[in-house]
Order: structure tokens, then C-alpha cells, then sequence
């Protein structure tokens, strides 16, 4: 087995050593294995074998960077008064928020600089800000009712999550991040999401936005009614499509007739408002609205799946597999 005078590095990443896991594994490591692992890092983490900067790959540092400096300017700059008065108007209204989940957030991607501004960054700065404004007004309802007081826990779920973009969201600290983000597994959001959740999904598939609204949050941010790019007509036509092609039957189908109550259910549960303008909008908020659940609506259900007779109900909660990530952020975040 090779030693260490003689380990073959991945250049110039210091800390990818092939003898530490030939040591671990008490054999060798066929070199052309090892070269065809460091090529397919290269092309899946090219930032890692880059320049460092305080530790991280410089590209990831000066976009943890850069959101810092975006949410500086959502409180503090006049061009984003508009969306702060949205919000701190919605968060002084509301109670009970105890999870907030972003889905659909995308991978991070592009360059970093004054002159472009990166939209994975200010997509994500947009949440956290949110998730500031309704952790303080969580604060001040447990203040109130004499309740212990946690931090709202933040979760993501998106499945194209590479790992440039998980180092970013878990792995630098900001002060604007003090409590950890956490990854969900595929799926594990439709188990969570409760009328105490606080939904972030910009820009979801034209009919995922319904699903969302469907499974009942107090409030969610995605995709307007009436947007003509993901919107809920899109999804309609999309559906219609979809089943005439492969039933070959020109007829509504089933799946659409349902599909239409759900949207009615929906109109009926929920106020909606489209997200205040931000700078240099462009595309990022474009057709997205802000849903909240009416305080009269509780008498209205949607159409989900009930629990089997004689079944328990089934408390949503993370996979086991995300309680360890959880439990190692958190022994990470500061006290």
C-alpha cells in the first residue's frame, strides 16, 4: 500500500489524499480509479479546486458574501421599501408560524460582482429576510403567552440540490444564518407543510404551485393565479394535453375535473396579492403572488387523501436521515 511520501493529491485541492482512504480501506487504490473520481469532482465541484478565501472556495465565499450585502439593502435601501412594507404589513398580522420551508430554490450558479446581480442570491436573501421578520414576530407572540421561544427552523427541498450549492447553504456561516439551514429529502415537504407553515416556492412547475397550496400552509409565496408562464391555467392546458394523448379521448378527464376543484377550493381558502416590486425586478418576482389563508376558511377542506379508518395519524416529521443532519447543524450553530 502505497504511504504518505507517496500520495497522489488532487491538485491544488490540499485536503483530497488518496492514501487517507487507502489507509482507511488497508488496500490500495487503482490509480486510474482515483484519476477518473478527482476528473468527475473537477467537472461536478470546479470551485473547490480553485482559490480559498477564509477557508471556502473564493466563489462561494463572495456570494455568502454577496447575500449579506443584498440583505443590508432590503432594510435599508429605498428601493426595497416597497417589499419590506409588504411584508412587516403581513408579519405584524399574523400568528402561529412555526416551520418556514423554501422549495424549488435551484442551484447556485454564475459569477459574482457589482456590476451582475446573481439571482440564486437574492432569491435566497428575499427568504431569509422573511424568515428574520417572522422568527421576530414568533419572538414576540411566545414573549406574550409566556411560551418558551425556539428559533423557526428553516428548511429546503429541491432535488437538483448539487453540492456547490449545499456548501453555501449549510456549510459558511453568516451572521444573517445563525440557525441552520436544513436539506429535506425529496418529498419529505408534502409531510410537513401544515396550517402553521410559512411556504417560500418561487417559480414551481405551472401545477406543483396548486399542489402547494393544496396541502393547506397558513401562508405560501409561488406562482400568481393568473400568470401566464406557470400559472393555473397553464397547468390546466398542460393536464388536458397530457390526458387526451394518452387516452386518445377528447373528453375532460377526471384528473382535470378534480384538478378545477381544487383551484376553486383554493380561490376560496385564500387571499391573494402579488409580491411588492424589488430592484432591477426582471424575471426573479415576476408573476409571483403572496397566498394567506383566510382566518374564516377553517371550515373549508381540500381534497386530500384521509387517514384509513383505524389508522393513526401520522405526525409529519423529518426522516431519520434529516434529524442527524439536523442535529449535527445544529451542535454547529451558535448559542
Amino acid at each position: 500500500m502505497s504511504g504518505y511520501s507517496d500520495q497522489l493529491r488532487a491538485t491544488p485541492g490540499p485536503n483530497v489524499i488518496k492514501g487517507v482512504l487507502e489507509e482507511y480501506l488497508g488496500e490500495d487504490v487503482d490509480n486510474d480509479n482515483w484519476r477518473d473520481a478527482i476528473q468527475t469532482a473537477t467537472i461536478l465541484m470546479p470551485e473547490f479546486f480553485g482559490t480559498h478565501l477564509n477557508g471556502h472556495p473564493e466563489l462561494l465565499f463572495l456570494a455568502s458574501e454577496k447575500i449579506q450585502t443584498v440583505l443590508r439593502e432590503i432594510y435599508t435601501e429605498r428601493d426595497w421599501e416597497p417589499l419590506r412594507d409588504q411584508v412587516n404589513n403581513l408579519v405584524d398580522k399574523m400568528q402561529g408560524i412555526d416551520t418556514m420551508i423554501c422549495l424549488n430554490l435551484g442551484n447556485f450558479f454564475g459569477i459574482i460582482n457589482e456590476h451582475v446581480q446573481n439571482t440564486w442570491v437574492i432569491q435566497y436573501a428575499v427568504f431569509v429576510f422573511m424568515w428574520q421578520k417572522v422568527n421576530e414576530r414568533r419572538e414576540a407572540e411566545c414573549s406574550e403567552k409566556g411560551w418558551k421561544f425556539e428559533p423557526i427552523r428553516k428548511y429546503f427541498q429541491d432535488p437538483s440540490f448539487d453540492m456547490r450549492t449545499k456548501y453555501l447553504l449549510q456549510e459558511i456561516h453568516r451572521e444573517s444564518d445563525q440557525w441552520p439551514n436544513i436539506i429535506l429529502e425529496h418529498h419529505e415537504a408534502d409531510r410537513m407543510i401544515k396550517d402553521t407553515t410559512f411556504v417560500y416556492a418561487v417559480h414551481l412547475p405551472a401545477r406543483a404551485s396548486v399542489d402547494v397550496l393544496r396541502l393547506g400552509p397558513r401562508i405560501a409565496v409561488t406562482n400568481s393565479s393568473w400568470s401566464k408562464l406557470d400559472g393555473w391555467e397553464r397547468g390546466m392546458a398542460e393536464t388536458f394535453i397530457e390526458q387526451t394523448l394518452l387516452t386518445q379521448n377528447p373528453e375532460v378527464s377526471a384528473q382535470l375535473r378534480l384538478l378545477v376543484g381544487v383551484h376553486q377550493d383554493v380561490k376560496r381558502l385564500y387571499d391573494e396579492e402579488p409580491v411588492a416590486p424589488i430592484p432591477e425586478e426582471d424575471h426573479r418576482f415576476f408573476a409571483t403572488s403572496i397566498y394567506v389563508r383566510r382566518e374564516e376558511s377553517e371550515g373549508i377542506k381540500l381534497p386530500v387523501t384521509p387517514t384509513p379508518p383505524g389508522e393513526p395519524v401520522r405526525v409529519p416529521t423529518p426522516s431519520s436521515r434529516t434529524k442527524l443532519w439536523t442535529e449535527r447543524l445544529l451542535r454547529k450553530a451558535p448559542r
